[in-house]
């Protein structure tokens, strides 16, 4: 437990470092947790638009069990896992989204 917070940690001081060069600020982070299985795909979109579906895909990846998924935003964050992971279905779960996280570090489990 004690590595997982200094990971987070670490994650948190290289934002901070990505926003003091970049001249960014007002970003959040968003941290997705995956506790329950021993994988399970996970995708994420980032934009302006309230529909997930129309957002640009930021990435889709396999979190495993205990793993930590740290996005960095400065606007809306929207996410989604595979409705039964590790099934090959195809299927996801509904969308789930924060509009901003403005200054503000969210953890969330899976």
């Amino acid at each position: 437990m004690l590595a997982r917070i200094r990971a987070l940690t670490l994650l948190g001081a290289i934002s901070l470092m990505a926003v003091a060069f970049t001249g960014r600020s007002s970003s959040g982070q968003l941290n997705l947790h995956n506790d329950r299985w021993d994988a399970v795909k996970v995708e994420v979109r980032i934009g302006g638009s309230q529909d997930c579906d129309s957002n640009e895909v930021a990435r889709i990846r396999t979190l495993k069990r205990r793993g930590v998924w740290a996005i960095v935003v400065d606007q809306g964050v929207c996410w989604r896992r595979e409705a039964n992971p590790g099934d090959g279905s195809g299927l996801w779960t509904p969308w789930s989204s924060r509009a901003l996280l403005l200054d503000a570090i969210e953890d969330v489990s899976l």
